[in-house]
């Protein structure tokens, strides 16, 4: 645990993220964050497409030195529950979809939305990393 070790006095520099899918808790001034999609609804990729999108504008992330955040595990919510399930039977069964599905394809969609409208041609500031398997987690 390299944030134990990094000192009282200097934020350690987090040069790339371990998994497209990394969630870290961001503080940042409301006035320089880039908006949620709001087209993210329910549950489900939407802080993913918000730290994608900082990620793209040129967004630096940092560990502070001796802090954490404690996570309370809560029941899971209606929207987390309707997820994986498709739409009713009335919907024609070609266009029938899970939640999940919805926002993965809408995820893509934002990706691609967001490199070209990004400054960075080939990668971000702060890329996914090359060898991530020892940071890499299962959600």
């Amino acid at each position: 645990v390299g944030w134990i070790r990094q000192g009282q006095d200097r934020i350690r520099d987090l040069s790339c993220f371990g998994t497209r899918r990394y969630e870290p808790y961001v503080i940042v001034r409301k006035c320089a964050s880039p908006k949620f999609d709001e087209r993210f609804t329910g549950y489900g990729k939407n802080k993913i497409q918000h730290l994608y999108h900082m990620r793209w504008e040129g967004f630096r992330f940092g560990v502070f030195p001796r802090g954490f955040i404690i996570h309370v595990p809560h029941e899971k919510s209606k929207a987390k529950l309707m997820w994986d399930i498709k739409d009713s039977p009335d919907h024609n069964s070609a266009q029938r979809m899970s939640h999940r599905e919805r926002m993965d394809n809408l995820y893509s969609t934002f990706c691609e939305e967001i490199k070209r409208s990004s400054p960075f041609e080939k990668s971000p500031p702060t890329p996914i990393c090359k060898s991530s398997s020892s940071t890499r987690r299962k959600k």
